[in-house]
């Protein structure tokens, strides 16, 4: 880019046209190509570099700056390095306890046995306050098995509740820094602050389900957390169902 096309110093602006709008990439390029205007420009170089690296008149100390500027970026990989050390550490945690919780859920010796693992042993697994495996009420009623359940821990909830709670068609929820449905938690809802909420479809001939998670930590579930490993559980507490009760897949 040559300095014509830059807009003259004391040029009259009436009666002409508005001078075009440079982005930055077109002044980072012009100064690569003319270095020598930044360098000479005392008054440019005073806004660019702050005053605490002015050492009076026109004489800046450029090598402070320089290392200074290297010592700022070098900080920030190491603070992007922490994060990611500590992403990968807590990723790492959430595999081991959900592996753990999966473990206990395939040692479950019958149904019943399974049904007391996800409602009574899984918070200590997966290191959270409640869990509730939720089935909905039909018209056809319950079928046998899960009628029983219901003395087990299964919390029975209205027709059309797990379409209602996670949209028609939606899989996962996340919700932070919300009061936990009593429809799902019961009475002890008004002390969960956040919690996650996986469909479960067992089978064709067995009513919708869904397994809710409830934290009175407000910032245990967040919406910007991934729902594979949650729906991986989900997965593995259908087909566990399914072999226990004998249904056909859904």
């Amino acid at each position: 880019m040559s300095s014509d096309t830059l807009p003259k110093k004391d040029a009259p602006l009436s009666g002409a046209a508005s001078p075009k709008k440079l982005s930055a990439d077109e002044v980072r390029a012009f100064n690569h190509a003319h270095p020598e205007l930044v360098a000479e420009d005392m008054e440019l170089l005073g806004i660019i570099i702050p005053d605490a690296y002015a050492e009076g008149g026109t004489t800046f100390d450029m090598q402070r700056f320089a290392i200074d500027r290297l010592k700022s970026q070098h900080d920030e990989i190491i603070r992007q390095r922490d994060r990611a050390m500590n992403a990968l550490r807590v990723n790492a945690a959430v595999n081991a306890r959900m592996q753990s919780a999966v473990l206990a859920i395939l040692e479950a010796r019958n149904f019943e046995d399974m049904v007391r693992v996800i409602a009574n042993r899984l918070v200590n697994h997966i290191e959270v306050d409640r869990v509730m495996l939720c089935v909905e009420e039909t018209h056809e009623g319950m079928i046998d098995n899960l009628t029983d359940a219901e003395k087990l821990g299964v919390r029975i909830v209205p027709e059309c509740a797990v379409d209602a709670m996670l949209g028609e068609g939606g899989n996962a929820l996340l919700e932070t820094d919300t009061r936990g449905p009593a429809m799902l938690f019961g009475p002890s809802g008004r002390d969960v602050r956040s919690y996650a909420l996986v469909r479960l479809a067992f089978s064709p001939i067995a009513p919708p389900a869904l397994l809710a998670l409830g934290s009175h930590s407000p910032d245990t579930f967040d919406t910007s957390q991934g729902t594979d490993i949650l729906e991986f559980l989900a997965r593995v507490i259908e087909r566990q169902v399914r072999a226990w009760l004998g249904l056909p897949e859904a």
